[in-house]
C-alpha cells in the first residue's frame, strides 16, 4: 500500500503538515505490519526546505523547531523500519533453521 501523494507546490506551512501526516500514516502502517512505499517523501521534504529558504530570514528561523521535530520523526521512522527489517530477518533465519532440523529428523533411518 502506498501513502498519499504529497504536493510539493504547497506552502511551507501546509507542506509541513502534509509531511507530518505522511510520516504518521507510515508509522501506523509499520505498526500494522502493512507494506509501505515512501516514494515521494524525499521530494516533499526537499520542497519544504526550498519553501522555507524562500521565506524572509525571520520567517525561516521560525521553522527551525518544526524542521528539527520533522527530522526527529523521520529518523524515528527510519529506526523503526530498520528494527522491523531485523525482526523479519531473524524470523526468516529461524524458519530456515527449523526447516533444516525438520528435514534432518524426518529422514528415514538407513537400513530400516
Amino acid at each position: 500500500m502506498s501513502l498519499p501523494d504529497l504536493d510539493p507546490s504547497r506552502s511551507a506551512e501546509v507542506l509541513f503538515g502534509d509531511i507530518l501526516a505522511y510520516v504518521d500514516a507510515a508509522d501506523a502502517m509499520l505498526v500494522k505490519r502493512e507494506p509501505l512505499l515512501l516514494a515521494g517523501l524525499d521530494t516533499a521534504v526537499e520542497a519544504l526546505c526550498k519553501r522555507v529558504m524562500e521565506l524572509n530570514p525571520v520567517q525561516s528561523k521560525e521553522y527551525t523547531p518544526e524542521l528539527e521535530h520533522l527530522m526527529q520523526r523521520i529518523t524515528q521512522l527510519q529506526t523503526n523500519m530498520v528494527a522491523m527489517q531485523e525482526e523479519i530477518a531473524t524470523t526468516l533465519q529461524s524458519v530456515g533453521v527449523q526447516k533444516k532440523a525438520n528435514a534432518a529428523y524426518n529422514k528415514p533411518k538407513s537400513g530400516a
